[in-house]
């Protein structure tokens, strides 16, 4: 209902400033009252990416330079923080040792060796080939009726789905231990 009421706001807004709906997604709870001081230009600028953060005495807007300059940071402090050992959900028992082969489209099942663990954010009908070289799979979506999972469990493979980071976190020919029992992906090296 909150949201319902929020969009008939942003409507009216929309009429009285000439400023299109969706900009105005882009404004602060504080800038809703000073809509008419607010250059349509910074709106543009956070539709490109922004991040709203409160602090006990502000509220801080970052957008552009310093918008791209805090991802970095996260996204660095993010990997760091997630080194050795990735979680998920266990969709076919089992455990297998090997190397991470990224797959995130057809051309990269090509490069697929006999023993690789294939790494991707969801598996699809095309990567069969590549499944059946697999040791195990390891996905960043799916649910226990995904793709991966189904086939993992037809072809008797261990797969760990639903990681959210895998694709991320791993790269290329890291030697990575796959205990799909517990859900558990963990970087040998």
């Amino acid at each position: 209902m909150a949201i319902e009421q929020m969009e008939r706001l942003l409507d009216e807004l929309s009429k009285r400033t000439g400023i299109k709906h969706e900009l105005l997604r882009y404004l602060s709870v504080h800038e809703l009252g000073d809509v008419f001081k607010i250059k349509l230009k910074t709106l543009q600028q956070r539709r490109d990416g922004v991040i709203f953060f409160t602090t006990p005495n502000s509220e801080n807007i970052l957008i552009g330079e310093q918008y791209k300059q805090f991802i970095r940071a996260y996204e660095k402090n993010e990997t760091k923080a997630l080194t050795k050992e990735i979680i998920g959900m266990c969709a076919s028992p089992g455990t297998a040792v090997g190397k991470v082969k990224i797959c995130i489209d057809l051309k990269d099942i090509a490069g697929f060796k006999e023993g690789d663990i294939l790494v991707t954010s969801m598996t699809r009908p095309e990567f069969l080939p590549a499944m059946k070289k697999a040791a195990a799979f390891v996905t960043d979506e799916g649910g226990i009726t995904s793709h991966a999972a189904i086939v993992s469990r037809e072809l008797g493979k261990p797969c760990v789905i639903g990681t959210k980071i895998a694709t991320k976190v791993l790269k290329d020919n890291d030697l990575v231990e796959v205990r799909a029992n517990h859900g558990l992906v963990k970087i040998i090296t």
